[in-house]
């Protein structure tokens, strides 16, 4: 794993985060010796909280399989009792700010330890942030080590959550780019060199076959079409009603596919707003769809930050990569009036290039 790609989960450790949905590791078969335990852990209002207790557990010694579940407020736990206690796994979640308790057991943590987690509560401010993201970028650095969410927490006072994710994750790679040895680590990652990342994740894990689908997806950029319909989805919007890409037939639209754990999709934000602003009340649709990237209530806690004045859908599900015949975030579709795929876009462009683009759909309408 580059260290580019391991800036992602600097900000998932700092806020206890992650993107997708934690099962189990392997299957439900306990093996000789091991023991499953259930926790309640109160506190996870995000999947991006999910993972960071995931992940506490998992670095436990002894345990075995871990899963969680956000929304019933429970994690399961395969341990060996003879390396590890009950009291163990829940003083674990507690150390990083969660309640945690056992069944039939007091909480370990209050509800103070929870509120490091809430979204709803007053930005960072300018200082925060800046301790947060030189201190990030020189550890990573001097150290050549990605730093746990507890150190960051410890070494700048400052409690993160996952509405500050996106920020902070642009912030540090501007900082590591200010310096040649961050130049040197950001250079060569498949992510920079596409200007995007997976719908599920970073690239720098891809081999064999999945490269290969990740390059052909890559070079679909610029591609166009005379016979694509829109493909059919489901999705939700910011408010958590349910909206469909039907919806947008009838008028020239643009549809940016993006993920909250890709900095180029976070990139894209203010792009579309000025596409929004110059052609919008022309007629021309502008949409950003998340993918993999929680659920509307998660959405709602971090994409105010960016103000968009388009709409923002949220879709959870796998298989629309296969759809749009890629799995690449940002994917940008320039659809027609009549719901026709005439081009798209695979990676990071920029305000000019969008611009352009989207001024010839919108005359061809």
């Amino acid at each position: 794993m580059t260290k580019l790609v391991a800036i992602t989960i600097i900000l998932v450790a700092a806020s206890a985060v992650v993107g997708l949905r934690v099962e189990a590791r392997d299957s439900d078969e306990v093996a000789p010796g091991l023991v499953t335990q259930e926790l309640r852990v109160g506190g996870m209002q995000t999947p991006l909280c999910e993972m960071g207790v995931k992940r506490v557990l998992e670095s436990l010694e002894g345990v075995a399989a871990v899963s969680v579940d956000r929304k019933h407020s429970r994690a399961e736990v395969t341990y060996d009792p003879a390396l590890v206690s009950p009291v163990a796994l829940a003083r674990a979640v507690s150390a990083v700010g969660f309640s945690a308790s056992l069944r039939g057991a007091e909480s370990v943590a209050g509800p103070k330890a929870m509120a490091a987690h809430r979204v709803d509560r007053k930005p960072l401010t300018a200082d925060e942030v800046d301790r947060v993201v030189t201190w990030v970028a020189a550890h990573v650095l001097d150290e050549g080590e990605i730093p746990t969410g507890s150190e960051i927490i410890e070494a700048t006072g400052v409690q993160l959550v996952v509405a500050d994710t996106p920020m902070i994750q642009q912030a540090v790679l501007m900082k590591l780019a200010e310096d040649p040895r961050g130049q040197a680590l950001l250079e060569g990652s498949r992510c920079n060199d596409y200007g995007a990342c997976s719908f599920w994740g970073n690239l720098a894990g891809a081999s064999g076959e999945t490269l290969a689908m990740y390059e052909e997806d890559r070079a679909g950029d610029g591609a166009t079409f005379n016979d694509f319909p829109l493909p059919s989805f489901e999705a939700l919007d910011l408010s958590g009603a349910p909206v469909r890409s039907e919806e947008l037939v009838g008028r020239p639209a643009v549809i940016a596919f993006l993920a909250v754990h890709c900095t180029h999709s976070m990139e894209m934000f203010p792009v579309l707003q000025e596409l929004h602003r110059q052609y919008g009340a022309e007629g021309l649709q502008v949409v950003g769809v998340l993918v993999n990237s929680g659920s509307a209530e998660d959405a709602r806690g971090w994409v105010p930050q960016f103000s968009p004045e388009y709409p923002i859908w949220i879709h959870e599900g796998a298989a629309l990569g296969d759809q749009l015949a890629s799995r690449l975030v940002p994917t940008i579709l320039l659809v027609d009036a009549e719901g026709m795929v005439r081009k798209k876009l695979v990676g990071f462009k920029d305000q000019e290039t969008v611009l352009a683009e989207a001024g010839l759909i919108r005359e061809a309408a």
